[in-house]
Order: C-alpha cells, then sequence, then structure tokens
C-alpha cells in the first residue's frame, strides 16, 4: 500500500496526537509514521529575481570595434555589425571572439589603418628651429597626439568645436589614419590638464632659476625695465629685483613655510586638532624666538613683529582657553609632565607654578563633574 503521509507537517500546534502509551495505547498501534528524512530549502528572497541597482563595472572591450559598427535593432540572438570602411557585414556574438573581425581588418582594401604594431617605425622628416629638416624613425602615439592637438587648440585660440568639424576630421584621416579624433570635451579636459602641467613646469624653473630669469628679462625685455622707472602715486616704483632681494625672498619662504603648515594643521576639519593646538603654539614661539635673534637686520625685524603680535594674543596662558591644556594631558603620549615641559620652555618659573596648579584643579573639577559628586575621589595627576 502506498504510503500517503504527507512529508511535511505544517507547522500547527496539537495536530499530532500524543503517543505516550500510558494516555494512548490504542493510537499509537494504528499510526504509520513516515521516516523519511526531509529536505529544508532556504526560503527565496524576495529580491532574487529583481535586478540588482548596483552598476557593474564596465567590461574592457576590443579595439577592433574602433573600426567596426554594431548593427541596432537586429536580432538579440545574432547580432552583426560592419565594417566601417567599406560596409562589409559580420556576426559578432560575444562567444566567438573578435578573431574574424581582425582578419577582415587586416586585409580590407579600404582600411588605411593596416599598421597595427604600434611598435613600428616610420621614417619622417622633423623641422628643427633653424629650419633644418632631419630624418628621425618615429612610431605612433597617441598620447603625444592628444597633447599636440591641445597645445593647438590654446596657441591658436580655437574653440574646442574645432576638433568636431567635418573638415578637421577628414584632414586628421588624411594625415594620420590611425588617429581617432576625441571629442570637444575630451579636448577641453586635455587643456586642462595641460594647463596644470605647463604651471607646475613654470613654478619649478621659477623656484630654481627665478634670479636668472628676471635677469635675462632685465636685458632682453625694455618693457620689463621701462615699469620700474614709472611713477606710481607719486613715487618711483621699487625694483627691478636686485641679488640681495632674491636672497632676502630665499629666506622669507622658509621662514613662512613653517607658518603655512601650522595653518593648514589647524585648519582641518577631518581629524580632531584640540590635542595638537598647544604643541604647534610652541613651536611657533619657538621659531620666532630664534629668528628675532637673527643676524639678519630684516628677518629679524620681521620676526620680532610677528613675536610682538604673537605675545598680544597668545603670549599670556591666562588668555589660551584651558580646554585645550586639558586636551593635551588626556592625549596618553603626553599627559601633564609634557605640559609641564612646554610651559617651562616658554614661561618663567613662577607662571609655569599658577598655570600648572590652575590645570590640575581644572581637571579635577571636570571628573567630579564626570563621575558624579558623592562618588569622585581626588585625582593622582601624573
Amino acid at each position: 500500500m502506498e504510503d500517503t503521509t504527507p512529508n511535511h507537517v505544517p507547522n500547527t500546534p496539537n495536530l499530532i496526537p500524543n503517543t505516550t502509551p500510558e494516555l494512548t495505547p490504542n493510537i499509537t498501534s494504528n499510526i504509520t509514521l513516515n521516516t523519511t528524512p526531509i529536505e529544508l530549502k532556504s526560503p527565496k528572497k524576495e529580491d532574487d529575481d529583481e535586478p540588482l541597482t548596483q552598476k557593474r563595472k564596465p567590461t574592457r572591450t576590443s579595439d577592433v570595434w574602433e573600426h567596426f559598427t554594431k548593427i541596432k535593432g537586429g536580432n538579440p540572438n545574432n547580432p552583426r555589425c560592419v565594417c566601417k570602411y567599406c560596409g562589409a557585414n559580420y556576426a559578432c556574438p560575444s562567444s566567438n571572439g573578435t578573431s574574424s573581425l581582425w582578419a577582415h581588418f587586416k586585409k580590407c582594401k579600404k582600411n588605411l589603418k593596416k599598421v597595427l604594431d604600434k611598435k613600428q617605425q616610420l621614417l619622417s622628416f622633423k623641422k628643427e628651429k633653424g629650419g633644418a629638416s632631419n630624418l628621425l624613425a618615429v612610431t605612433f602615439n597617441k598620447v603625444r597626439c592628444r597633447n599636440v592637438l591641445a597645445k593647438f587648440v590654446v596657441k591658436d585660440e580655437k574653440a574646442f568645436k574645432v576638433v568636431e568639424g567635418e573638415g578637421f576630421k577628414e584632414l586628421v584621416q588624411e594625415l594620420q589614419p590611425m588617429f581617432v579624433v576625441p571629442s570637444r570635451v575630451t579636448i577641453a579636459r586635455d587643456v586642462h590638464h595641460l594647463y596644470f602641467k605647463e604651471r607646475a613646469k613654470l613654478m619649478e624653473v621659477l623656484t630654481t632659476t627665478g634670479q636668472r630669469a628676471f635677469s635675462r628679462y632685465e636685458e632682453e625685455d625694455d618693457k620689463f625695465v621701462s615699469y620700474f622707472m614709472e611713477q606710481e602715486n607719486g613715487k618711483k616704483r621699487i625694483g627691478p629685483p636686485i641679488p640681495t632681494d632674491w636672497q632676502a625672498a630665499s629666506i622669507f619662504v622658509k621662514f613662512l613655510a613653517t607658518f603655512y603648515e601650522v595653518t593648514l594643521k589647524f585648519s582641518s576639519t577631518l581629524h580632531v586638532t584640540s590635542n595638537n593646538f598647544y604643541h604647534e603654539i610652541c613651536e611657533v614661539h619657538t621659531i620666532l624666538s630664534d629668528l628675532a635673534s637673527s643676524r639678519d637686520p630684516l628677518l629679524s625685524s620681521m620676526a620680532g613683529s610677528m613675536k610682538r603680535k604673537y605675545n598680544k594674543y597668545l603670549g599670556n596662558p591666562e588668555d589660551i582657553n584651558p580646554l585645550l591644556f586639558i586636551a593635551v594631558v588626556l592625549d596618553p603620549r603626553y599627559k601633564m609632565k609634557y605640559l609641564k615641559y612646554c610651559f617651562e620652555s616658554i614661561y618663567n618659573v613662577e607662571l609655569v607654578a599658577t598655570i600648572v596648579m590652575k590645570v590640575e584643579s581644572l581637571l579635577q573639577r571636570l571628573y567630579v563633574a564626570y563621575v558624579g559628586d558623592g562618588e569622585a575621589s581626588k585625582v593622582t595627576i601624573s
């Protein structure tokens, strides 16, 4: 007799009778239980059939598609494409690869881009500044061509849309069939990159040979010299720069670089800076004190002026927010001993003792407020 007992028992209470012998002796003998193991399957997620919303990474396509165009609106199970040069029609399912397309590309009679080896060198004449021409072996370089195209747009003051003109494309196609003319958006991006690249070069030249460059200006450019001969607001303009000016400028650059770095640390917004604030204040004080005693009169004068402003706002520790001191103490790398060391390197002994006592008192009060009046015990300062 076929067993008709269902394999899946509903999850409903009290449907299976109690089989305890003492309570139901006559029922258990008439019940046949199916002992076939039940395979439990995890429930299907509701979103298994839904398309993923996360964007897929674009797959890399073959370079052959620069020379073929897929036919739109065709049979998706049998996609086809056509050659851009002769119009030959080929099947192009993803499972077949691109070997047949490459084979046609190599033998296409109307294809002018048959030089497939990018390392293959061609002979070409290159004109020098003197007018002479030299015979060189060159290779096609896509990046170099785009860079020259960006320079063409800048030097001749052309609009970016010039690269999308039909006549311009025909000219480039005739000159270099292997070069694909970029869109105006791409060439605008190339010009933007070219600007930053040339600016970096100019800054490097001015940094290393700035004095020599301005000396040549003075020797060869009359307008440069005449500019400093003119008067402004009734006074003759200062300049052109002399060697001592360049020496002072190099000193000022090193001098101001420190304050620039400190300013960047103070203005940081992506991480906590309160525990580093007083370290930078001490460093600024040390630098200003050293430069104020410099033998260079101009540098010492400038440092002395900045130190007076420093003393006005940060010279007295009573004017500094005491929580900045607490931030240093709570930093496990420094604690109270380091803070005392910083105070002793800047202030006199009496002032150090006073400010240390105030910091310890404030730290104890903060601790009491944190744990509660009844549970607080005296803080041990290390």
